[in-house]
């Protein structure tokens, strides 16, 4: 318990180094497994640090590889331990997704997806919203709110997984059983300009924005996505985006953001640069779904600059290219071709 409030803290609490946070967490955690080996639930919530670890930027390659073997280490030991087959299932597909082998992922996510229970799953969700699989995580993620109704962390999984698969209202839905669960009345968030922009509010998504702190990883994204909806004049959207005080994000993925936003500014060479840099990261594969589901505009780098990500798709069995779920505004081709969207370019790109 002392354990899960440090780890809560971590994640909410401003004003906490989510990584410090999750470290001290993670001693809670080893105190918990030391009484009792075979408590499953403890190593479960160990990996986060390691994960977020691998997320964040600035580690060296091998403070990562460091990290990875962490993850897979307790990701294991979780599963071995779990007397539940519901979270025995998902810390194994999560430490698959976390690995160099991906033989077989995709069925080993719909089986921990279908099983039935309520325990709450952790990143596998967001990776999987990446290949379609919104339904199956929506009724999870319901199911485990109704045994868990204060699990804030899933509410807003559930709402990045309704965005990142094209459902709109059921992320405002979810955000809306939020806000009566913890009280405090709306408050206003990118998760929910993000949606009034995918619904074609964009003047509302902007608003909303407007009256947010220009802080964070979730900010700098969904003020992309609204302002390339809304048509912003691009010096505009810049000077915006300047003022997004980098050094104050608790997460602190901005290679991953970077390249979200190569790929929504249309700078395919940059966008695919990024990407691989990322791929060549340990689990790497994670990071690259993560831009997938941030970016929400089809498939934002090409397959040929991941060689690493093509290879282990092509023994998953999951779906590429993602879809779109956002349709932005008709843009003129440089050839003077008729016009194309900027999603359905990058899927001509993809399907060729």
């Amino acid at each position: 318990q002392k354990g899960w409030k440090l780890y809560i803290d971590a994640h909410a609490k401003p004003g906490v180094n989510l990584i410090d946070g999750l470290r001290q967490a993670n001693v809670e955690f080893d105190k918990a497994t030391a009484l009792d080996p075979n408590f499953s639930f403890a190593y479960y919530a160990e990996a986060d640090l390691y994960e977020h670890t691998l997320m964040a930027d600035g580690r060296s390659h091998a403070e990562l590889l460091d990290a990875q073997r962490a993850a897979l280490h307790t990701l294991e030991r979780a599963g071995a331990t779990s007397p539940d087959p519901q979270q025995r299932d998902l810390a194994l597909a999560e430490r698959q997704m976390l690995s160099d082998d991906w033989h077989g992922l995709a069925d080993r996510i719909e089986t921990a997806l279908k099983q039935p229970g309520c325990s709450a799953p952790n990143w596998m969700p967001v990776f999987a919203s990446a290949f379609g699989y919104g339904d199956l995580i929506e009724n999870l993620g319901a199911r485990v709110n109704v045994c868990d109704p204060l699990n804030l962390i899933n509410y807003r999984t559930r709402e990045s997984v309704a965005l990142a698969t094209g459902h709109p209202q059921r992320a405002l839905d979810v955000l809306a059983k939020a806000e009566t669960t913890f009280g405090g009345g709306p408050t206003p968030t990118s998760a929910q300009a993000i949606a009034l922009t995918m619904l074609g509010r964009t003047a509302e998504a902007q608003a909303t924005l407007d009256s947010i702190e220009p802080s964070g990883e979730g900010y700098y994204i969904a003020q992309l996505i609204v302002g390339k909806a809304a048509g912003t004049d691009p010096a505009k959207l810049n000077a915006s985006l300047q003022k997004v005080d980098r050094n104050s994000s608790k997460f602190q993925s901005w290679d991953v953001t970077d390249a979200v936003a190569a790929a929504l500014s249309g700078n395919r060479s940059n966008a695919d640069r990024r990407a691989g840099v990322l791929d060549a990261r340990p689990a790497g594969g994670l990071l690259l779904a993560i831009v997938v589901t941030e970016c929400q505009c089809g498939a934002p780098f090409d397959l040929d600059a991941t060689p690493h990500f093509k290879a282990l798709l092509a023994e998953s069995g999951l779906r590429w290219p993602p879809p779109e779920t956002i349709k932005y505004p008709t843009r003129a081709s440089p050839d003077g071709s008729p016009p194309v969207s900027a999603p359905a370019a990058a899927k001509a790109r993809a399907d060729d």
